[in-house]
């Protein structure tokens, strides 16, 4: 993978986690692209002292993320996560919301009013 293409690719994760709301909300800092394709990056206290979370595209063209604390040892991997099943599985493993509003506030808009 050549690095163009390695940093196009932890930017759509990071799109695909919400960009800069995310980062707002999550505390997310640090942000680094992988060699092999992915993403990594620090994120704010939470109650499972979650400090950077890896998420990394496979083979199967999934994602597999983990989830590590302060001392860089895995507290948690899930493996082969659709993009649209990575906000709610960042919230599973650190209780911190992705997004100001919950997903249950979420409304779509209706232009036919």
């Amino acid at each position: 993978m050549i690095e163009e293409e390695q940093k196009a690719t932890a930017k759509i994760i990071f799109e695909q986690y919400g960009a800069g709301e995310f980062a707002i909300v999550t505390g997310a800092k640090n942000l680094k692209y992988l060699k092999d394709g992915g993403l990594i990056f620090e994120i704010g206290r939470n109650k499972k002292s979650v400090k950077w979370v890896e998420t990394k595209l496979n083979g199967n063209d999934l994602y597999d993320v983990r989830f590590f604390n302060r001392k860089g040892e895995v507290l948690t991997e899930v493996k082969d996560i659709f993009n649209d099943q990575l906000k709610d599985i960042f919230q599973q493993n650190t209780y911190l919301y992705v997004s100001l509003l919950p997903k249950e506030y979420e409304t779509k808009i209706n232009y036919n009013i």
